[in-house]
């Protein structure tokens, strides 16, 4: 399925109570096509203490569905103290990869594996906190770019969307390299996920009134 688009959208989409009190919600996400359309939807499955007080430390759920409602990916993660991570599972439950948060002690790291024996890394320089570079290798192979969503959507929604672009010609910075499997693709699109939880939420979370554990 998402071998057919060069690039996805990730937006996030924020209820009116987290809006106006800053209790947290469960995070729901609508992932479109290049053309804007819905291809995908996402959402978090995790308890009202948990994403109050353990913040983004908290043990959640996120399923990725169709727009029929049928379960294309679970990505799965319990509590932890440092270094965030995801286990993906597949529409009959199998594993299909994980993405797992790594210390860097300059900028942010994830690797990628997609449980075919093909894994990516993740860096996000930092000096442009938005950006992530997917590398395979070392030479880039895509990028998940955080964008900006207009004055009105930053400041008073909070909601976050990411640009992921999963191949690019050699022309525009790109090494030339085998394109991104299918099953590769969903462990990006999970990375997306993972990068708005661990260094965007926190920082929404600060412009409300939720309580939060501790820092990342």
């Amino acid at each position: 399925m998402l071998e057919s688009y060069p690039s996805i959208t990730v937006q996030q989409q924020v209820e009116t109570l987290q809006v106006f009190t800053g209790i947290e919600t469960n995070n729901r996400y609508r992932i479109l096509d290049p053309d804007g359309t819905d291809i995908l939807f996402a959402y978090e499955d995790s308890g009202f203490m948990a994403r109050q007080f353990l913040g983004n430390h908290r043990p959640l759920s996120i399923k990725v569905v169709d727009p029929r409602g049928a379960v294309q990916l679970t990505a799965s993660r319990r509590f932890f103290w440092f270094l965030s991570h995801l286990e993906l599972a597949g529409p009959e439950g199998a594993p299909a990869g994980r993405v797992d948060r790594r210390f860097k002690l300059v900028g942010r790291r994830f690797d990628l594996s997609d449980g075919q024996g093909d894994s990516l890394e993740i860096h996000g320089p930092m000096l442009r906190p938005n950006t992530f570079w997917l590398k395979r290798r070392g030479a880039d192979v895509g990028k998940i770019t955080k964008q900006w969503s207009g004055l009105g959507r930053e400041m008073f929604t909070r909601a976050d969307t990411f640009h992921v672009e999963f191949e690019a010609p050699s022309s525009a910075g790109f090494s030339a390299q085998p394109p991104l499997s299918e099953s590769m693709r969903w462990a990006v699109l999970a990375a997306a996920i993972a990068i708005d939880l661990d260094f965007f939420e926190d920082r929404k979370r600060r412009g409300g009134m939720g309580f939060s554990f501790g820092g990342r």
